[in-house]
């Protein structure tokens, strides 16, 4: 008896390696802390057609304007709808964690008009996330990137 409701115990769980699952996965609530899995509604309701707690990049004349006014905001994110977005001075990020979200990487491209060294030596800030998006990088002289 013991063994098999050791048995049967041991058939509800997912073994780490080699294990399938099927059917839908019940989540037991909110994400609490980053990286937790959400479910989709989830993620509709925060994020959704509204874009709530996203700066949209199109609304500003630079895109660290951008970056600046979701900070200021007490947002991480910045959404950047389709085009092109010419890259020609350092961007700073005021926050951990703070992420550059585009709308598809066949429709979102940022363009370093100079070397990405001078995009990207000022960027001190750590978690720094980049989606979804195209970056179109100027070589260096030295031919590296």
């Amino acid at each position: 008896t013991k063994a098999l409701l050791t048995k049967e115990v041991a058939d509800i769980y997912v073994k780490r390696i080699g294990d399938i699952m099927t059917g839908p996965l019940t989540l037991s609530g909110a994400p609490t802390i980053d990286l937790h899995a959400a479910t989709k509604k989830y993620v509709d309701d925060h994020i959704g057609d509204g874009l709530t707690g996203i700066t949209d990049a199109s609304l500003y004349d630079t895109l660290q304007d951008a970056i600046t006014a979701a900070n200021n905001a007490g947002n991480k994110f910045v959404w950047l709808p389709a085009g092109t977005y010419d890259i020609d001075a350092s961007l700073s990020f005021p926050a951990d964690g703070f992420s550059l979200i585009g709308a598809g990487r066949k429709i979102v491209t940022l363009r370093a008009t100079s070397s990405i060294d001078a995009v990207i030596k000022q960027v001190a800030k750590r978690y720094l996330t980049f989606i979804n998006f195209l970056l179109d990088l100027v070589k260096r002289p030295d031919n590296i990137f």
